[in-house]
């Protein structure tokens, strides 16, 4: 029998069997699909600590998905919310580089209503750091 303690409003996790396994939980993750989960895997399979990361949708017309984490020694809701935060950072790191090439191309946009002058060449661009 499944146990299930409520880690948010959309986050459910559910430990297999009557002994509290730390180490190999599944997570129910409301109203998402495969935009988080895909991202989400990829980025918690890259820890060293992790057995197995996956994740599955039960059904097409369902909006929830299964997120099944196996590690080694570590508890695997620290990796879940290890996992979270990566994204996140990731996809910070991407809206600051879009707002960035946002501001030059507007900046362009508007001299060129003015002038003959051509779109800025990807060197001419400023750059950010590289994604992790």
């Amino acid at each position: 029998m499944a146990k299930e303690s409520t880690l948010s409003d959309k986050i459910k996790m559910i430990q297999q069997g009557n002994n509290a396994d730390e180490t190999c939980v599944s997570f129910l993750f409301k109203e998402e699909d495969h935009t988080l989960g895909n991202a989400l895997k990829h980025i918690i399979n890259k820890y060293p600590e992790v057995d197995f990361c996956g994740y599955n949708i039960p059904h097409p017309l369902d909006d929830t998905m299964l997120f099944h984490i196996q590690t080694r020694g570590r508890p695997a809701v620290d990796m879940l919310k290890k996992g979270l935060e990566d994204l996140e950072f990731v996809f910070d790191q991407i809206q600051q580089k879009f707002e960035a090439k946002l501001t030059v191309y507007a900046d362009w946009d508007a001299e060129a209503l003015h002038s003959e002058r051509a779109l800025p060449s990807a060197q001419a661009l400023p750059s950010a750091r590289t994604l992790p």
